[in-house]
């Protein structure tokens, strides 16, 4: 029989006798066994929520691309739209500039409000994003001028521009709006 001395090395009592009286249930668990339950539990639980965070990203990755497409679409209607705006207004323009060259010089004040009006157009035309193109001068190229007329000329150099019958105009990001009708220089 076992003694269990207190701290100051007196006997207490046997403790085989005590346990005897107290029995506390034990259960025994088979590890192994258990192992085998678990580790499929957790399988389904891993598979479940790699199907969840999987579904989770493709949802995601979804609403970004609508976002994107959505701005896209968003974008080039704007730009269509401004297109639409700045092609009216461009007829305003070619009027002004037929009215100033058809001019007389006794309609000297006249003629100063026709320049401030044109210029008033211009300020428009650059708020939406139009610029006229300088052309006079410069060599013949087919994906911004439109040649009207062929004339020879030898103060000028070959393809190069003498005359600009229309005024060419094109938006800040490179689109162009209107090609230049152009008269176009040819050595004889």
């Amino acid at each position: 029989m076992s003694e269990i001395k207190d701290l100051h090395g007196d006997k207490n009592e046997n403790l085989e006798e005590e346990n005897d009286e107290f029995e506390i249930p034990v259960t025994i668990i088979d590890p192994v066994s258990k192992l085998g339950e678990s580790d499929e539990e957790t399988s389904e639980g891993e598979d479940t929520l790699e199907k969840i965070r999987d579904r989770w990203l493709r949802a995601e990755a979804e609403i970004e691309n609508i976002r994107k497409r959505t701005t896209k679409r968003i974008d080039i209607a704007r730009n269509r739209e401004r297109q639409d705006i700045l092609v009216s207004l461009l007829e305003v323009a070619d009027s002004f500039e037929r009215a100033l060259e058809n001019t007389n010089g006794d309609a000297n004040s006249w003629h100063h409000g026709m320049i401030a009006i044109r210029q008033q157009l211009l300020t428009v035309l650059r708020r939406f994003g139009a610029e006229p193109m300088k052309t006079e001068g410069s060599v013949f190229d087919p994906n911004f001028h439109e040649a009207v007329a062929v004339v020879e000329d030898t103060d000028h150099g070959e393809d190069e521009i003498v005359s600009v019958m229309q005024t060419g105009y094109i938006m800040n990001n490179g689109t162009l709006l209107r090609p230049a009708k152009v008269v176009v220089a040819k050595k004889s």
